[in-house]
């Protein structure tokens, strides 16, 4: 579904009950909010984005940013006991994931004594400017790829032709902007209830 058809909707509907109709760009933000809050409420499977570009290990470097949209880490449940994290390795002749550790246990190691070889372990840490940034060890001894899935943040609704990223048909959108602009007033939980139908049933 598109932004526009859902500025539509809710305009429509606030028209028909002779209700003062928001400004549209406000509306627009208000749905990019909605939206974002949406995405962060569960690992909502349309929520997720595969690394692309793939990042491209280069010999002898340890760290590369990660896509401004990139969230705490790889998506999880990439094995049948759900341990393991999405985060893959590719050279010329294989494709295998690699080991997360959280940013101490990485950087505790002894990472100056480190052999040069085919990375093994990653992990994330966060740049002064808010960036995701992908460090690996060991330290590669040529060029490899990373890939994987990974919880897209901070949606952007900067055009009404941007297509909303959860299920097409779904009325959450509407449901949730009215919902918003009723708060505190008697139709709250009106819409407070139809948001929560939509919630289960995508």
């Amino acid at each position: 579904m598109l932004v526009r058809e859902v500025l539509n909707d809710v305009e429509q509907r606030l028209d028909q009950l002779g209700v003062p109709v928001p400004n549209r760009l406000l509306l627009q933000q208000w749905l990019q909010h909605e939206v974002r809050t949406l995405m962060s409420l569960e690992d909502w499977d349309w929520a997720y984005a595969m690394l692309s570009p793939v990042i491209q290990l280069l010999a002898s470097t340890r760290a590369y940013k990660l896509p401004s949209n990139f969230g705490t880490n790889f998506v999880r449940y990439a094995d049948l006991n759900g341990a393991r994290y999405g985060c893959k390795l590719i050279s010329d002749t294989s494709e295998q994931f690699i080991e997360y550790l959280s940013p101490v246990q990485f950087h505790t190691r002894n990472l100056s004594a480190t052999n040069i070889g085919k990375p093994s372990h990653y992990t994330i840490t966060t740049l002064p400017d808010g960036r995701r940034q992908l460090h690996v060890d060991s330290l590669p001894d040529a060029t490899y790829s990373v890939t994987g899935l990974y919880k897209a943040t901070g949606w952007t609704l900067d055009d009404e032709d941007n297509l909303l990223p959860y299920p097409a048909d779904s009325p959450i959108g509407s449901c949730m902007m009215l919902r918003r602009i009723y708060e505190g007033k008697p139709l709250q939980d009106t819409y407070a209830r139809a948001e929560r139908d939509a919630l289960s049933v995508i």
